[in-house]
């Protein structure tokens, strides 16, 4: 499948964002081994995305709502995090072979850090891949919103509601892998 669909015959990309992917990294390598695969990382603040996530922004955590209460639902975002960056970052330093960006950083320099990710992952850089106004919405985006123009402050709004209380929940799951990609504690 990736053969045929390869732009420049055999010479194909592998491309995934899945969330699951974070601990399957030596699978992967393993599996494309041959290939000189590259994993690229792109981590978002944890508290804003655990808070975002238990709030019912997440699918996952949405359907959870008529069994669980927000701090259990909280708790369970804060740990998937926690163990996906604590999995991805050990695995990705053994390897040598990955890249981690924060979303925070691409955001506001959308066209530098993607000209960063390609010259990492080896692709010519094009600044048709960043989104512009002319853009269509890419298929499966429902959200015309969050695609073009480009909102750098999309986690103040869940940085300012987030309580203290909820704060110490993510900080139990997600330090210190919080703190090594260079996210702080909103408050406390």
């Amino acid at each position: 499948m990736i053969k045929r669909n390869a732009l420049k015959g055999k010479q194909a990309r592998f491309l995934d964002k899945s969330q699951l992917y974070t601990i399957k990294v030596p699978f992967l390598h393993a599996l494309l081994a041959d290939t000189g695969p590259k994993f690229i990382l792109v981590a978002r603040n944890p508290y804003a995305l655990c808070y975002r996530s238990a709030l019912g922004k997440a699918y996952s955590l949405k359907r959870l709502e008529p069994r669980y209460g927000f701090e259990q639902r909280l708790e369970l975002a804060a740990q998937h995090w926690g163990n996906s960056m604590q999995c991805a970052l050990e695995d990705l330093r053994a390897l040598r072979t990955g890249l981690i960006v924060r979303f925070e950083d691409i955001l506001p320099e959308p066209e530098r850090m993607m000209e960063r990710i390609c010259e990492f992952a080896e692709l010519d850089f094009d600044p048709d891949m960043v989104p512009q106004p002319e853009h269509r919405i890419p298929l499966g985006n429902r959200f015309r919103e969050r695609w073009y123009p480009l909102n750098p402050n999309v986690n103040e709004h869940y940085l300012g509601e987030i309580k203290d209380r909820h704060i110490e929940i993510v900080c139990k799951y997600c330090e210190p892998y919080a703190s090594e990609l260079g996210y702080e504690q909103p408050r406390i």
